[in-house]
Formats: C-alpha cells, structure tokens, sequence
C-alpha cells in the first residue's frame, strides 16, 4: 500500500470514529452470564463436557471467574448501560 492509500484508510477510519463517538445501540451486554457461563451452556447441549476443547472453555470461565465485566467499554459497538 502507497502512502496515500494508508492516509485515506486513516482518514476514513477517524471519520467512522467520530460519527459514532457516545452513540450507543440496543444488543446484549456483555457481562459474565453472556459471555462466560451461557455459551458454555448451550455447548454442552452438543460436546461431551470431557471433551479437551469443552475442558479448555471451562478453564477460560475460571481464569476470567474475578474480572471486573463492570468496566466493559461503552459506545456504539457496546451495550447501552
């Protein structure tokens, strides 16, 4: 990519940015059930919990088990709070 290609992305880039800076949109928040607990959930309706990949989630969910969800970043590509 040539320099101008790469101004004009950017420049596109800040454009989207600022059109969308503090606007919000109405999609399931994320928090710990939504992102964590009910995937997993759903999973088991169709993978074996012994499963390496199922035993892998469940490990992600317990390393994540103290993350503050709280503090998620807010704006048009997050949940309105």
């Amino acid at each position: 990519m040539d320099k101008g290609t790469c101004y004009e992305i950017g420049s596109l880039m800040g454009k989207i940015h600022n059109l969308i800076l503090n606007k919000t949109i109405e999609r399931v928040s994320d928090h710990r059930q939504s992102l964590l607990e009910l995937p997993y959930e759903h999973l088991k309706q169709f993978f074996p919990e012994k499963l390496p990949e199922m035993q892998y989630i469940k490990e992600i969910e317990r390393s994540l088990k103290n993350s503050n969800f709280d503090n998620i970043q807010n704006g048009i590509m997050k949940q309105k709070k």
